[in-house]
């Protein structure tokens, strides 16, 4: 074994801001490790290598899933999610990204950290790589058993068919307009570097990759030399070192270089690209076009920042000009995803607008240039800069961590540079940067010959226009099945029966229990005693949370929601999604956008609302709204709140139609994104409280109406706007009545606790009732037939059953969280993600609908996930009084019911909690309750919530997939 002095340090550099110390060290075979210093308990590891795709097979992104699927030191079948169920982490994942591989993971317990330490260092460095598990996560050909076809089968074809975890992954990754849109601006702008690849796998390409392919380009990528290990908090370096050296000694390899940029083109491209669009489905669902602008260097620090100050000039609220012309403009439904991009070497710069009619297309370009001319003639006022300086700083400042554990989010940060072979620090502690991008952006004409430079004059441009296609899925499903003819017809007999034996030898892998004993494990003694909370303190009916948000200050309101009549239940998502939308007193909406950018780092507001803890038909919902903004400034930014609340105005017509369009055009895209959450909210839509309500405010039935209102408005628009006339009046109302109720105050941040603050926070915003009004109650939703399939535009399913249950303090709610936990790593699991091929699936109990939902995601079946959800069920009616398996699905539910957030976050997470009767007290008693859940106690819950032939169902899928399922539900397309 290498001594631990064979890792040398080269530097170690405090970054005050982030509390914290960048320490670099190498070790003689090359391989780099960077260790962000500090003392936080909550550690954070990642791994990663270098993995430039030569093509779009998928092959990064295949070997990062076989790579996880058992190793030297750990020689089970799938020890990945094994220590998921063995471990408390708060994120443990890996991720292929365009030009890297990156395997991180965080915890908060030392022994869980060392765990997963040694299994994540045996998996990248010693994977098994089995030919087994490159066909079940990536590819195979196989005879078809099941009695359920797939759409695409003809009577005549050969009975075979292809499958795969990645295959079906990406099958649905890119099952949407802005997957195929991105895909194409990679292929033509950037050709002649790896990333015009698609380094996830093109479902057409992906059959192309042989296993000798992956075994190859591990050996290549996945060498000590090729990797960086970057880790973060109190980590005992000198024990990290030894673990980690004893895999760097051996085949060392070499480092690969760093990605290229692209070439600049000699002139512009325009490109038509189909996209999916199916029968019944609204064109406006699918089109959109977009202008992409390829730039210089992501891995300059001072390019990064002037590509950022110009997209938050132009882009970043709706006073910005180019955002303005866009929007006002009413072209589109939306704003698409748009602004500066550095997830490839190459900065790009994109903007793009959804939902517009594809006659209207070439209005987009001329409109985009004609306003940029005028800005770089006209210039943008200094004041405006400077808006969006401070808006650079406040990002660069703000501490996350609710996504991701902090650590993590650090460590991500340092992944670019380092795969780019430059300087980490800069994109660490940017204060020096930002500084020298005040000076560039002080000059007088910096920003004008930026974008003339930027845009005006260069030729490295794309025009992308969507082309709604019909036949998208068909012909794809076509070639698909040529594809496999094609291939089967290249086999001989003996080839034919080596693939059916190869399918016969992963169905019993498949089936095969292994023995986890040889991974790490956790005892039940080394769960912490409690889970960590922020602490505050009341003054004056005002509560205070002192956190450390490197000098950002949260002012948070919350008001509970009063008794709503149908018609304002409905208007609920509106005015919430308005409040940072429209204008406020004498600005207009876009005068109002301004003046919050140059003031705070945003204003926002939700609802949250769920069953009432100790009454499943009971409902609690609350109405939160928050500013945040540097301390320093807080008398510029903490008033904001109440003028909005108070001040906003529905007037302004056009731009409330906007915001619907807008709410419209989101709400579809996450369809695809959310597909088994929206069919889980259908399936309860007939159930009482507030299980009934997730699907008319948020899912499926909120979509349905907004294309209802959307489409009234515009049969109004030559009568006189009385649909928007009454919706605004509607709006305007409830949101007067919701803050007329009793408020709860909180402000949160470094400086929460200084008296300015506090005087200026009750002088804005004082903490007073101005009536009593009767409690928020759900409505009786309309009974239910039967099962439901939504159709759409997809190559996959979403799939779910969902079971009503007790409510979050009912004493079953414990055993319901461990039994879904068991379901999942037990059942559901290996049934639905490894045999039948979904990119996931698995069980879970939700306290705020009290109830158990079974689902999966991305799944190439319909009627037989339904057959093995059931099959599971009834496992679980008899499930084996089995120690370990009880222990692994108790550490599994407390992993996520412990897991922190940032500093802000805690403290956002405690203020709501404590308002809703789940703060400590209430979620110590329910540890308790896990902590002593019993199989005796599963099996019970299980005959009373749980019934294998009960629970209300509803999918998202296509109408081909359903005709051919055999299902008799009906149908809705969206």
């Amino acid at each position: 074994m290498i001594a631990l002095a064979a890792f040398a340090q080269l530097s170690a550099t405090p970054v005050p801001a982030l509390g914290l110390t960048l320490e670099t060290w190498r070790h003689p075979c090359g391989a780099r490790h960077f260790h962000l210093a500090c003392a936080d308990e909550h550690r954070a590891f990642t791994a990663a290598f270098r993995t430039p795709p030569a093509d779009s097979t998928g092959l990064p992104h295949i070997l990062e899933h076989t790579a996880l699927c058992g190793s030297r030191r750990y020689p089970v079948r799938d020890p990945f999610f094994q220590m998921l169920r063995r471990s408390l982490q708060t994120f443990m994942n890996a991720m292929t990204f365009p030009d890297l591989t990156a395997y991180p993971f965080a915890t908060q317990v030392t022994k869980d950290y060392d765990n997963l330490l040694h299994v994540y260092l045996d998996a990248v460095f010693a994977p098994l790589l089995d030919e087994l598990d490159f066909a079940q996560e990536g590819h195979r050909l196989e005879p078809e058993k099941a009695p359920e076809k797939a759409p695409e089968k003809a009577p005549e074809n050969s009975g075979w068919s292809r499958k795969g975890v990645v295959f079906n992954e990406m099958k649905g990754a890119m099952d949407s307009t802005s997957a195929q849109l991105d895909q194409a601006a990679a292929r033509m702008l950037l050709v002649g570097t790896c990333y015009e690849h698609n380094s996830g796998g093109e479902p057409a390409d992906i059959p192309r990759l042989h296993h000798a392919d992956l075994v190859a380009f591990h050996r290549r990528c996945y060498r000590p030399a090729n990797a960086v290990l970057i880790t973060y908090g109190a980590v005992d370096l000198e024990d990290f070192h030894r673990q980690v050296s004893a895999y760097l000694v051996d085949e060392p390899g070499a480092a690969l270089p760093p990605p290229t940029l692209a070439q600049p083109l000699k002139e512009p491209i325009t490109a038509d690209v189909s996209v999916p669009w199916a029968e019944g489905q609204d064109e406006l669902d699918v089109t959109a076009t977009t202008l992409t602008w390829l730039w210089g260097d992501s891995a300059d620090i001072d390019e990064a920042l002037t590509a950022e100050l110009l997209d938050r000039l132009l882009l970043d609220h709706a006073g910005a000009p180019l955002r303005l012309a866009i929007e006002a403009s009413g072209l589109a439904r939306a704003l698409g995803g748009s602004g500066y991009q550095s997830h490839y070497r190459n900065g790009a710069f994109v903007i793009e607008v959804d939902g517009l009619p594809v006659a209207d297309y070439a209005k987009f370009p001329a409109l985009v240039i004609e306003t940029l001319t005028a800005i770089a003639r006209d210039g943008i006022a200094r004041a405006d800069v400077d808006a969006a300086l401070h808006q650079v700083e406040l990002a660069r400042r703000e501490i996350h961590g609710d996504a991701y554990p902090y650590g993590l989010e650090l460590c991500f940060r340092l992944l670019s540079p380092w795969n780019h072979g430059v300087d980490p620090l800069p994109f660490l502690d940017q204060a020096p940067a930002i500084a020298r991008l005040r000076e560039r952006a002080g000059a007088p004409d910096f920003i004008a010959r930026e974008i003339r430079t930027r845009f005006l004059e260069n030729p490295s441009r794309l025009w992308l226009r969507a082309q709604p296609d019909r036949a998208f899925h068909t012909r794809a499903l076509a070639g698909e099945q040529a594809q496999v003819e094609a291939e089967l017809a290249r086999l001989n007999d003996r080839e034919q029966a080596t693939l059916r034996a190869q399918a016969e030898r992963l169905a019993v892998r498949e089936a095969r229990h292994d023995d986890p004993a040889v991974l790490p494990d956790l005892d039940l003694s080394d769960v912490p005693a409690d889970r960590r909370w922020a602490e505050g303190r009341t003054e004056s009916g005002v509560t205070i949370f002192t956190a450390g948000t490197n000098g950002l200050l949260h002012e948070l309101v919350a008001l509970p929601l009063p008794a709503l009549s149908a018609d304002e239940l409905d208007l609920l998502p509106l005015v919430t999604q308005f409040v940072s939308g429209l204008g406020v007193g004498a600005r207009t909406y876009d005068q109002q956008a301004a003046w919050l950018n140059a003031r705070c780092g945003g204003l926002s507001a939700w609802t949250d609302i769920g069953a009432a803890i100790d009454d499943a038909n009971g409902v609690r919902g609350w109405w939160l709204a928050e500013v945040k903004g540097l301390a320093e400034r807080q008398a510029d930014f903490l008033p904001l709140l109440s003028e909005t609340l108070h001040g906003l105005r529905f007037d302004e017509r056009d731009r409330l139609r906007e915001l619907i369009d807008t709410g419209l055009q989101r709400l579809q895209e996450r369809v695809a994104s959310g597909g088994s959450q929206h069919a889980a909210r259908a399936a309860l839509r007939g159930q009482p409280g507030a299980a009934g309500l997730g699907h008319r405010l948020a899912g499926l039935g909120r979509l349905a109406w907004l294309k209802r209102t959307a489409a009234a408005i515009d049969e109004d628009a030559t009568d006189g706007d009385t649909q928007l006339d009454v919706l605004a009046d509607g709006c305007r109302k409830l949101l007067a009545k919701i803050v007329s109720g009793s408020r709860q105050l909180a402000v949160f941040g470094d400086a929460a606790g200084r008296s300015d603050v506090l005087s200026t926070l009750r002088a804005s915003l004082p903490n007073s009732a101005v009536t009593t009004l009767p409690p928020f109650t759900a409505p009786t939703p309309p009974a239910i037939a039967g099962p439901t399939a939504y159709t759409t535009a997809s190559a996959v399913n979403y799939c779910a059953l969902v079971f009503p249950a007790g409510p979050v303090a009912h004493a079953d709610a414990a055993v319901l969280a461990v039994a879904a936990r068991l379901l999942t790593n037990n059942q559901l699991h290996p049934l639905l993600r490894e045999q039948g091929g979904a990119y996931g699936g698995g069980a879970s109990y939700d306290g705020g609908r009290a109830a158990v939902a079974l689902s999966s995601f991305r799944d190439p079946r319909l009627a037989a996930t339904y057959t093995d959800m059931r099959t599971a069920l009834r496992w679980l009616a008899d499930c084996p009084d089995d120690a370990r398996l009880l222990k692994e699905a108790v550490l599994g539910v407390l992993a996520g019911l412990d897991s922190p957030g940032s500093p802000a976050g805690e403290a956002r997470q405690r203020f709501c909690a404590d308002l809703k009767g789940t703060g400590p007290a209430f979620v110590s008693v329910h540890r308790r309750r896990i902590l002593a859940v019993t199989t005796a106690d599963i099996r019970r819950v299980t005959a009373r919530w749980l019934p294998a032939d009960g629970g209300l169902a509803a999918a998202v899928t296509s109408a081909p997939t359903l005709a051919a399922s055999g299902l008799a539900w009906s149908a809705e397309a969206i």
